[in-house]
């Protein structure tokens, strides 16, 4: 998951830094980022409390998450897709930079 982050974290750096601000990621534009192991439902699962992980793993990611994007650039907002702790095989974490014209 560390892995992941960085990556999407390089993305957007590098999108900031192009000569156009922004090209690499542009408005109305999405990244997605799969995640195929997660330490938070590893631990979860670890201590005994698997039944728990769908409500943790929601309320961490979703804040994480859009904290992390909103640290770029506010434009860009996180949706969670599927995820490990709601059964699927991954997470996929979805960032998208809205048009700045609301």
């Amino acid at each position: 998951m560390q892995e992941a982050t960085q990556n999407t974290r390089n993305k957007i750096k590098d999108s900031k830094k192009s000569a156009n601000y922004g090209s690499a990621f542009k408005e109305n534009s999405v990244i997605t980022v799969t995640v195929n192991n997660c330490p938070w439902h590893n631990l979860m699962i670890k201590s005994g409390r698997e039944n728990l992980s769908e409500k943790i793993g929601t309320v961490i990611c979703q804040n994480e998450y859009s904290i992390f994007a909103s640290e770029f650039d506010k434009n860009i907002k996180f949706e969670p897709g599927e995820r490990i702790c709601k059964g699927s095989a991954c997470c996929k974490f979805v960032f998208t930079k809205e048009s700045r014209e609301k």
